[in-house]
């Protein structure tokens, strides 16, 4: 016999569904010799009673596939401003920039008292005494001009001289003795000498006190960073 003629009826089904069921399991569980040809269908009966109360809920069934992704809603309005969050961790130092231009020099200060005089020096080691001997004397053109000229070298030196002669006057005839004559015009300055060798230093001073320092000048402006 056909299992299905074991098939319970639901009570969750209608009373129409549960009828055709009944129909349908009658069908499949009589004997086969014994079915007869089908009758012709009989007029629809009246609707049946009331409806029963609904079932239970079934099971949920299986989540069907995701739909397809819906249009972008319009942006909501903003919301109100958070609190201001901790303060993060100080980031790297930066690349040192640039050197900026040099500002201009200050004011110079005032100049300081003056300082202790300073100990004495070395004295110095003694120069040669310079020597001067004449050389040769030589009796110019008469008119010309005197000259000198010195020779040698330290400390050795020699003065050359030429002395212009003076012209001859015509011989006189001898007077009586006349009285002093006025004295002659004084003669040509003679060449200046030979500067003599210098004397030794003198014995040099104390070294005086240092002068204050005088205020700093004003810091130039910071060079802009690169």
């Amino acid at each position: 016999m056909n299992n299905n003629c074991f098939e319970n009826l639901n009570d969750n089904n209608s009373i129409i569904q549960n009828a055709l069921m009944k129909i349908e399991q009658d069908k499949r569980c009589k004997p086969v010799c014994c079915i007869g040809p089908t009758g012709p269908i009989g007029p629809t009966g009246p609707s049946g009673g009331p409806t029963g109360a609904t079932g239970p809920t079934g099971a949920t069934g299986p989540t069907g596939a995701t739909g397809p992704t819906g249009s972008t809603g319009a942006t909501g309005p903003t919301g109100a401003t958070g609190p201001t969050g901790a303060t993060g961790p100080t980031g790297a130092t930066g690349p040192t920039g640039a050197t900026g231009d040099i500002g201009p020099t200050g004011a110079t200060g005032p100049t300081g008292a003056t300082g202790d005089i300073g100990p004495t020096g070395p004295t110095g080691e003694a120069g040669d005494t310079p020597t001067l001997v004449i050389g040769t004397v030589t009796t110019g053109a008469p008119g010309t001009d005197a000259d000198a000229s010195i020779t040698g070298t330290a400390p050795n030196f020699v003065l050359n001289l030429t002395i212009p002669q003076g012209p001859t006057g015509p011989t006189g005839a001898t007077g009586a003795t006349g009285v002093q004559g006025v004295q002659g015009v004084q003669g040509v300055q003679g060449v200046q000498g030979v500067q003599g060798v210098q004397g030794v230093q003198g014995v040099q001073g104390n070294q005086g006190e240092t002068g204050a320092t005088g205020a700093t000048g004003p810091t130039g402006p910071e060079g802009a960073d690169a």
